[in-house]
């Protein structure tokens, strides 16, 4: 598969789970062994949502494992052994992982041995990257993604052995691979947005902005000028478009939807 193929297959692509297997036929073909994404953005439970692909999506996904610790990690591996991603997530490794850390602050990729000198790192952080020295997953290099509405990501690619020597060029096409690949499944997700969510109007928008600022009814009426009855029946619109039942609820929503500025997320935890 060449790059052109990859991206045309992906275009063309109604699940991530297609999209995923594009990318694995691709590179595969030049030499990765391994492959882990992670996904940073609220989303339904991707372990969950694997239960209930079709049968042809379970067989692309055949030997992956799929997690989702919380509801703004999602995390699929392959060529991994399972116990040690099943480690990764149980044991809260992915909450201090120095390698996606470093790559989110960089514009290159990286080989994961070199991680140590990329960064000052925390003695958790160290102990971390000892402790994946003995699983045998052997070199890799880390790629950053990067989405709409802060829905961010990385990508490592485990080499094969013995280790293949890439070129820089080389290294840039699997980078905008990646960044292609993660771009459109933060399209698959986008589409899977309520239609209501489309038509919430500015002022349905605005008051779900003071919601996720933590203000009560009454507040967000003197702010407005209106009545606290205008605002509970905007309330009451825009729990039904976003399909919730509560403040918080709708305010993350209202994140994950790019609805309103993921810094106001902050404010509810």
């Amino acid at each position: 598969m060449t790059f052109k193929e990859l991206l045309a297959a992906i275009q063309d692509a109604d699940s991530g789970i297609e999209i995923w297997s594009d990318l694995k036929d691709y590179v595969t073909e030049r030499g990765i062994e391994r492959i882990s994404y992670h996904h940073l953005g609220r989303d339904v439970d991707w372990r969950e949502l694997s239960v209930q692909l079709s049968p042809r999506e379970k067989r692309l996904l055949a030997g992956d494992v799929v997690e989702s610790p919380n509801a703004n990690f999602h995390m699929i591996a392959h060529g991994f052994p399972e116990e040690w991603v099943r480690e990764y997530v149980e044991s809260g490794f992915f909450e201090y992982d120095p390698i996606p850390m470093i790559a989110h602050a960089t514009t290159d990729p990286f080989l994961w041995s070199e991680a140590p000198d990329l960064a000052d790192l925390s003695n958790d952080q160290r102990e971390y990257l000892e402790t994946l020295a003995t699983k045998g997953v052997g070199e890799g290099v880390a790629i950053q993604v990067f989405g709409p509405h802060n829905r961010d990501g990385y990508f490592g690619f485990g080499f094969a052995e013995p280790r293949p020597e890439f070129s820089a060029v080389r290294l840039r096409e699997f980078q905008m691979a990646a960044q292609a690949v993660h771009l459109s499944v933060c399209r698959i997700i986008e589409e899977k947005r309520p239609e209501d969510v489309e038509n919430l109007s500015p002022r349905e928008t605005e008051v779900l902005s003071w919601i996720a600022r933590g203000k009560s009814k009454s507040v967000i009426a003197d702010i407005l000028g209106i009545s606290v009855h205008t605002v509970d029946t905007i309330v009451r619109r825009i729990f039904r478009k976003l399909d919730v039942a509560d403040r918080t609820s709708a305010a993350l929503k209202g994140v994950a939807y790019g609805l309103i500025p993921a810094s106001e997320e902050a404010r509810l935890n």
